[in-house]
């Protein structure tokens, strides 16, 4: 008996699953069985014409992606995970509003598959002039076939990581893009890699993380004041993240309030740019920034043993706006021990300075002391550290030997 290639498809609804309405465009079922049997000569039985592939409709939501949530995110990863034990690949089919916002939940949630999470959507419903609907599910089977394990979003014949997609318009031929390389692109049923795939983490085992603390605020800079809704925002959240612009400091009308609020709750400091590099303490902004207690959330290459997002292993650099936000939610909730005893409580170091704002039953004073802390915490995750880079550097050494001798 021929083994097929098994593919599910979980279905959540988007334009790709959409038809018209006496309301408008909105998601109707059985449109993905359409698109194969009509468009793509998939059997009744939805197995391919070549025999090859056998793939099962896993219907799950039926919403405009505009109205998915994170309870709706959380859906789809824990059925994409389960379906894995008895599946071959999965492909997602989405609305694009919020595609990148799953395809990062998706990629942080979900971690070390050996087989590949594929998201895609359309711009154009099936029933529209040169819909793009047909060829993007097409794609999406083709990766699915080569079984790369990852999570990706396969739109417009471009194949990238999902925590490294990003929506930029709403129209035409270049709707995602990655903000650092793509792995490859697709052509006529044939995959173009661009990007070797690493597979160091081969023999780690898949798991799903899908504990998250939504109580996280974020608020971004403009040059209008905005610092009353910062207030507003500490008053009901655990941790803010402060998104700045390029060289990621503060404005100067900022830094009282900014420093009030850092000694009861974290404030993380991040751009509104997706890639940049830190300047700390370069600018007078940047010292300000410092100065006001903020914890400087990018940059995983500059490792930073007092920087409480860089510790926890929470945020890299090549992290966009909805993967960073995921993220640090995740972190926190799995964290929050380590994450309410941190450096950013400063009052705690040199005194007993009270705090002009209190969340909830916190009190600044409540939190030990941080010497105790790193004793704890920090100093043996920094000896850890320092092993394993001692470790790559004998390693390294070894294996330059044995190539000279």
């Amino acid at each position: 008996m021929e083994q097929h290639i098994k593919i599910a498809i979980i279905t959540t609804g988007g334009t790709i699953s959409s038809l018209s309405s006496s309301n408008g465009i909105k998601p109707a079922e059985g449109v993905i069985n359409r698109i194969l049997r009509e468009q793509l000569g998939y059997s009744s039985e939805l197995i391919s014409k070549d025999h090859k592939i056998k793939i099962e409709i896993v219907p799950l939501l039926n919403k405009d992606s505009t109205n998915i949530n994170a309870e709706d995110q959380l859906k789809i990863a824990e059925k994409a995970f389960n379906l894995f034990k008895s599946k071959d690949a999965i492909i997602v089919t989405h609305g694009t509003d919020t595609l990148s916002f799953t395809s990062s939940m998706l990629a942080i949630s979900l971690s070390y598959l050996k087989k590949p999470l594929i998201i895609t959507g359309s711009m154009k419903t099936i029933e529209q002039e040169n819909t793009d609907a047909i060829k993007n599910l097409s794609d999406a089977i083709t990766f699915a076939k080569a079984g790369i394990g990852g999570v990706f979003v396969v739109f417009h014949g471009k194949v990238i990581p999902g925590q490294w997609a990003y929506e930029t318009e709403n129209q035409g031929n270049m709707t995602f893009s990655s903000i650092k390389e793509e792995i490859a692109h697709i052509q006529n049923n044939e995959i173009k890699y661009i990007t070797p795939i690493n597979n160091q983490f081969i023999l780690l085992k898949p798991f799903i993380e899908t504990r998250y603390d939504s109580n996280i605020g974020t608020i971004v800079l403009s040059p209008n004041e905005n610092t009353e809704q910062l207030v507003a925002l500490a008053e009901k959240n655990k941790a803010i993240i402060l998104l700045s612009y390029g060289s990621v400091g503060i404005p100067s009308n900022y830094t009282q309030i900014i420093s009030d609020i850092s000694k009861v709750i974290p404030v993380i400091l991040s751009s509104q740019i997706p890639s940049v590099h830190i300047n700390k303490g370069e600018y007078e902004i940047n010292k300000m920034a410092d100065d006001a207690g903020v914890i400087h959330g990018i940059g995983l290459y500059s490792f930073d043993y007092n920087n409480t997002a860089n510790v926890l292993g929470i945020i890299q650099s090549s992290d966009k706006r909805e993967a960073y936000l995921r993220k640090f939610m995740q972190a926190f909730e799995n964290n929050k021990n380590r994450m309410l005893n941190l450096e950013y409580h400063r009052t705690t170091i040199n005194g007993t300075a009270s705090s002009t704002i209190k969340h909830g039953n916190s009190d600044i004073n409540s939190f030990p002391e941080r010497s105790a802390f790193m004793e704890s915490t920090l100093i043996p995750i920094k000896r850890s550290m320092d092993l394993f880079t001692t470790n790559n550097r004998k390693n390294s050494r070894s294996k330059t030997r044995v190539q000279n001798t």
